[in-house]
């Protein structure tokens, strides 16, 4: 692979003429989630402990280095670990995505987000889709790889069967946008050779990032099924493998995650659980599953922005839209955009023809 990293501000950005390439996508993501928790760490009051820490998809890997560490020196080793890990995982899934995809795997995203229909209902329609679209070639099967919110789902699978899907199953009410992600996650069980190639790296390139659940220095929330890894609390399997799997292998329920969190701050009895994102759009992300909890859930937790300025540093230089009167990306009126801010969604794609004329 050529060197793309010139500098070391340089790994903080992936380069455009990277965008569809997952080791580097990968690499990235995770040194950008690392440094965000150091600094949120280093900024947060001396008299606060974490409760617990939760990644999201490939953000369990930053996740497991910040709930494996004590001390900045730790933390430091183990972001080494795991930026190490992030480069083996996306080489394996990019290996996947060539083998399924062939010579064309890199043309366009392997991940589609749908808003306005529910789990069940897009679990129905995949299963129609594969049964009578794919019939036997179960290698190609569509799956469902992210449950974000109650109406906001992504699946996976070769991209020309994502827009085949899109076009002919997916309902007129449901919004839809490709996720620019180039390689093959949450893939079930056509992942598995993956998730092992994965493993044996760790073994052969000895990555120590992490330690057996036992050694756990924080809880570690799990985003496949939204159980929680305690500190001392003894497994039958490594804590890596399991990650892996989240990552490579199953769907990520954050829906579960989030309502194992809500439970945990309706025990703190007049305190408000704190909630902080780490990473590109997490802040974001989390709003969206704070707006859509009642009034007395929200008496419980409150989102703290990652870099909020301490009280009395604040600068008064904001700015409030009034109103507005636009061509809404992925929906006709402003409610829809509204709906696609609050689930995270990013509306970026090229400009249409009409607006040259």
């Amino acid at each position: 692979m050529e060197i793309c990293f010139q500098t070391p501000t340089d790994i903080l950005s992936v380069p455009n003429h990277l965008r569809n390439n997952p080791i580097a996508e990968g690499i990235v993501l995770c040194i950008q989630q690392l440094v965000d928790f150091l600094m949120i760490n280093e900024m947060r009051p001396h008299d606060t402990t974490w409760t617990g820490i939760a990644g999201f998809c490939s953000g369990s890997i930053p996740a497991v280095a910040a709930a494996c560490s004590r001390s900045v020196p730790e933390y430091i080793c183990q972001s080494k670990e795991a930026t190490r890990l992030a480069f083996w995982v996306g080489l394996r899934a990019e290996e996947l995505a060539a083998e399924l995809g062939g010579e064309d795997w890199q043309q366009q995203p392997w991940s589609l987000a749908i808003t306005g229909v529910n789990k069940d209902k897009v679990e129905f329609l995949v299963k129609k889709f594969n049964a009578e679209v794919l019939k036997t070639e179960t290698r190609m099967a569509l799956k469902i790889s992210t449950v974000s919110a109650a109406e906001s789902v992504a699946i996976v699978g070769k991209p020309h069967l994502l827009a085949e899907f899109r076009s002919h199953y997916l309902p007129e009410h449901a919004s839809s946008r490709s996720i620019q992600v180039y390689a093959l996650y949450h893939g079930g069980e056509q992942a598995f050779s993956a998730l092992h190639n994965v493993l044996r790296d760790i073994e052969t390139r000895r990555i120590s990032l992490g330690p057996p659940f036992s050694d756990l220095k924080m809880p570690l929330w799990s985003s496949q099924d939204g159980t929680i890894a305690l500190p001392g609390l003894g497994t039958p399997y490594y804590l890596l493998e399991y990650i892996l799997r989240g990552i490579l292998v199953d769907t990520a329920h954050w829906t579960l995650t989030w309502s194992n969190i809500l439970q945990l701050a309706s025990t703190y009895d007049g305190i408000k659980l704190s909630v902080t994102g780490v990473g590109p759009g997490a802040h974001q992300f989390l709003m969206g599953s704070y707006r859509s909890l009642d009034e007395e859930e929200k008496e419980t937790l409150e989102i703290f922005p990652p870099f909020q300025r301490p009280p009395g540093q604040c600068r008064d230089d904001g700015f409030a839209i009034i109103g507005m009167s636009l061509k809404f990306p992925l929906g006709l009126d402003k409610e829809q955009l509204w709906k696609s801010l609050e689930n995270g969604l990013n509306s970026v794609q090229e400009v249409s023809m009409e607006f040259d004329q």
